[in-house]
């Protein structure tokens, strides 16, 4: 079901009556807020706190610890963000809010119903709520609904979080732990570089918090493969994509080199990023000295080139010819079709190789196998395509910026098996 209006002013109050209404309201909200009243019966850590904590709003939150399914790691997270986290430790009356208000300067909105801060709320249960648009009159009447419930409860502190730690029992069997793996949805896949974030976070992440999740799984040690442009992925595309512009190189030239991902004496950068043909002899015969092939290649490529980056349609038509083409020579595989398709349009594609393949499965529900075929690999890439941080606008910020136009590429700083 849509979003429904159900208030003659046109668009002042809402129906949401879907998990992705109710993402696009809070996201919506989000962009704009300086300061976010949260009233909820239950907080678990995952995508609403990734959002909240991805953006400069204020955070103000009230949270319920009824039946222990409030998790200390969701309000450690909520006072990170505004140091004004609080907790109703009454039994009686019981809290049960379900209570979103942002607020800036210039407006005030809600979101009020029966969502709790918790994963299954936002991405998958049947849930209903208002997004009400707020007078200034009505703003402070409900902001001092909020500031009564805070009045009545405890500050979440350093010590207080560290008693509830130690004290807190959440549920392990019996139809409450069914519930806290249903608000958590357990069993979701899971992603290798990046703890505690699985596939439903990521595909309704924002840009923000996608970059975050991008920038976070990308340390190594003293290193980030992604906030360092000298090395790593932002150095290896910089110098690719230069290459991957025009025709396939000639075979033995330094620029061929990087294309299969050797290391080149003319540039400390390893080109070996996004999947290397390194170990594939065949590959790069093939790839380097089949007029045949090169031709053809060249001119698919070019077609993929000029495709709008805005036409889904047209892009995965064009992948679709690149990917047979090469798939139907003896010797080369999805691997060097996905390489090729990355290295050209990193914004469109992610690489699948022997490192990253397992992880990409894992990630984003799908088998190892599928990724070898046509169809399972686009089955992937419409999910991505269809996701908040792929259809956002640019950034303005330089760095964000650059990550933005290698966006789906860069999935690989996710699901990339290192070697230790």
């Amino acid at each position: 079901m849509s979003v429904t209006r159900v208030n003659a002013r046109e668009s002042a109050t809402r129906l949401l009556s879907t998990p992705k209404d109710l993402q696009v309201a809070f996201l919506a909200c989000l962009g704009w807020a300086e300061d976010v009243y949260i009233g909820t019966a239950w907080a678990r850590p995952g995508w609403a706190i990734l959002e909240l904590a991805a953006r400069h709003s204020r955070v103000h939150a009230v949270v319920g610890l009824s039946f222990q399914m409030t998790d200390p790691d969701a309000l450690a997270s909520l006072a990170a963000i505004g140091n004004d986290t609080w907790v109703s430790e009454r039994d009686t009356p019981l809290f049960h809010s379900k209570f979103y208000l942002f607020r800036s300067r210039e407006r005030t909105e809600a979101i009020v119903g029966s969502a709790n801060l918790t994963n299954a709320a936002f991405l998958s249960n049947v849930e209903c709520a208002l997004h009400v648009k707020l007078s200034a009159q009505e703003s402070r009447s409900w902001i001092e609904v909020w500031e009564g419930w805070r009045n009545d409860s405890t500050k979440v502190t350093a010590q207080w979080l560290a008693s509830y730690r130690e004290s807190w029992n959440p549920p392990t069997q019996g139809p409450l732990r069914k519930l806290a793996d249903a608000e958590d949805l357990a069993g979701r896949g899971s992603v290798r570089n990046a703890p505690g974030i699985a596939t439903p976070e990521i595909l309704a992440a924002s840009w923000p918090t996608y970059e975050r999740i991008l920038l976070r799984a990308a340390i190594r040690g003293t290193e980030n493969w992604l906030a360092d442009d000298q090395l790593g992925y932002r150095a290896a595309l910089r110098e690719l994509r230069q290459v991957a512009s025009g025709p396939l190189p000639p075979a033995g030239s330094v620029e061929f080199q990087m294309i299969v991902g050797r290391k080149s004496k003319r540039t400390p950068v390893d080109h070996g990023w996004l999947g290397h043909f390194q170990g594939s002899g065949l590959a790069q015969s093939k790839l380097g000295q089949d007029a045949h092939l090169r031709r053809d290649l060249n001119a698919l490529l070019r077609l993929l080139r000029g495709t709008s980056m805005r036409d889904d349609v047209a892009n995965e038509q064009a992948a679709k010819r690149i990917w047979e083409r090469v798939c139907q020579e003896h010797g080369l595989s999805h691997a060097v079709a996905t390489r090729l398709l990355t290295l050209t349009r990193p914004e469109r594609f992610f690489s699948v190789n022997g490192k990253s393949d397992r992880g990409v499965a894992n990630a984003f529900d799908v088998s190892m196998s599928s990724l070898k075929s046509w169809d399972g690999y686009s089955k992937a890439l419409r999910r991505l395509w269809s996701s908040p941080w792929f259809r956002s606008a640019p950034p303005s910020d330089p760095l964000s910026r650059e990550l933005w136009d290698a966006r789906v590429a860069l999935i690989d700083a996710l699901v990339y098996e290192h070697d230790a």
